[in-house]
């Protein structure tokens, strides 16, 4: 009798643990999905507002690059048939607008601590807009040289460094995604769009085609500062991804702790919530010390962002003119500028996947290969229709290591300390290939009789040693792993 009780109680006590074991193991599974939202802060329609600020980012980028910095190459045969204006001159307002985007990426840091990243973003979208609606009235060559210092500004302090300011401050993890949508906008504006204001200067006026541009940059400005905030704590919540491991390990080890028996199994589950946010902040602090820069790796990255910017920048500044001057029709580069449009924003959107899936340094491999195969196919067989298109296309693909790739990179080799210093000096030497190199093409095209083929050959080959480059310091980076 004695026995049979005893099992009786053993069993009892055997299920009520096997039940409390089962209680807490649901409780973790919605205990870690209430975290994730109380971690996370605000949300609209279940959507964390990291992603209304990577919207916000992105509509910026379609304003101030994607309609108005990459556009302007679909206006530029027009200004020189109607004002006469040379490709030296023409060379002269990209140079210019070149230097003043180089002199606000100088002085970035300062303007941004003066204005929050909203107040800066707006008032550099407000210069790409004046920009564009002043090209719209401009007559002579001097004018249009005042408006491209005018887009130069707006560029420089509305692109690249608020951006990657933003998406720091409101993303701690798929950040590299985020930033690929962001960067996509620019693509998403030579999708199509360009066939639209061609159509607009052909059959209204090269002014019409300004206007309505500048209006378009208007719109996308005033609903990309209303969906802008600052950071997270303007709203009263955390980055996208922060405290998820710890809150719910934590929540998860309450739990434990109560349906434990006593004082033990709250230890237990406390220490395993502890372990969790231990786990977390190891994995941060060994993720900072992987990229560090040493004085010496600061040159080479230097020199491999004035490349970049050489290769991926001036290219797409002379692309219409490149192409018109080799015989292609006006409306055939409208068509290749959204065959462009689409390929980039193919492989911006494919590198943030791939290199959060391998890695950036697996990426340079195949955008490098992409990007010298493509141009170099275009400059060699422009009057092959097949060839152009594909070589375009494969060209496009590659290109975004000039914009999602440029910004990885300084994610990956630098360290938290540095970034603000890295994407501030990024952002200066993409704009120093672009000042240094604007000016000769239109110089080199007059002197051999307009054509811009040789320019295309040598940005192909420039290509080679920048991807030597960009490996040696991953390589680099990994041996300091090791």
């Amino acid at each position: 009798m004695t026995r049979s009780i005893d099992g009786a109680g053993n069993l009892s006590a055997g299920f009520q643990g096997n039940k409390a074991e089962d209680k807490v193991k649901g409780a973790k599974a919605a205990v870690k999905k209430a975290a994730v939202r109380s971690a996370s802060g605000k949300t609209i329609l279940g959507i964390h507002y990291a992603w209304i600020v990577c919207t916000a980012c992105a509509l910026a980028i379609f304003g101030n690059s994607g309609i108005t910095d990459s556009m302007f190459s679909v206006y530029q045969p027009f200004i020189m048939d109607k004002y006469g204006v040379t490709n030296t001159q023409m060379s002269l307002i990209l140079t210019v607008k070149s230097i003043t985007a180089l002199v606000s990426a100088v002085v970035s840091v300062k303007y941004y601590r003066f204005f929050s990243i909203r107040t800066g973003m707006l008032l550099a979208s407000l210069l790409c807009f004046a920009s564009f609606f002043l090209f719209g009235f401009a007559d002579d060559f001097g004018e249009f040289f005042m408006c491209g210092v005018l887009l130069g500004f707006g560029n420089g302090l509305g692109t690249n460094i608020p951006v990657c300011m933003a998406l720091a401050n409101w993303f701690e993890k798929r950040r590299k995604v985020a930033m690929s949508i962001t960067v996509l906008a620019g693509s998403v504006s030579l999708m199509g769009i360009p066939s639209v204001f061609t159509g607009i200067i052909e059959n209204v006026s090269l002014r019409a085609g300004f206007n309505v541009n500048a209006a378009c940059v208007l719109a996308v400005t005033i609903l990309s500062f209303l969906l802008m905030r600052n950071a997270p704590s303007d709203i009263g919540c955390e980055p996208y991804g922060v405290g998820e491991t710890d809150a719910a390990g934590n929540a998860a080890a309450d739990t434990a702790g109560n349906a434990g028996s006593g004082t033990a199994g709250g230890a237990a589950g406390n220490g395993s919530g502890q372990a969790a946010g231990d786990a977390e902040g190891s994995l941060a602090a060994s993720a900072s010390e992987r990229g560090s820069l040493e004085h010496g790796d600061w040159i080479i990255f230097s020199a491999i962002y004035i490349a970049v910017g050489i290769i991926c920048m001036t290219s797409y500044s002379y692309f219409s003119l490149f192409l018109s001057h080799e015989g292609v029709s006006s409306h055939t580069i409208a068509v290749l500028l959204t065959v462009t449009g689409v390929s980039v924003a193919i492989g911006k959107f494919a590198y943030g996947w791939l290199s959060e899936k391998f890695s950036s340094y697996a990426c340079n491999r195949l955008y490098f290969t992409a990007l010298f195969l493509g141009i170099g196919a275009m400059a060699l067989f422009p009057q092959n229709t097949a060839i152009l298109f594909i070589s375009v296309a494969v060209m496009g693909f590659g290109s975004p290591i000039g914009s999602v790739g440029a910004v990885s990179w300084v994610w990956d080799l630098t360290s938290h300390e540095q970034n603000d210093r890295a994407v501030q000096l990024m952002q200066i030497c993409l704009y120093i290939g672009m000042v240094g190199f604007n000016f000769l093409p239109g110089v080199i095209a007059d002197l051999i009789g307009g054509s811009y083929k040789p320019v295309y050959i040598g940005y192909a080959l420039l290509s080679l040693p920048t991807f030597f480059a960009i490996q040696y310091l991953y390589r680099k980076s990994f041996k300091k792993r090791a």
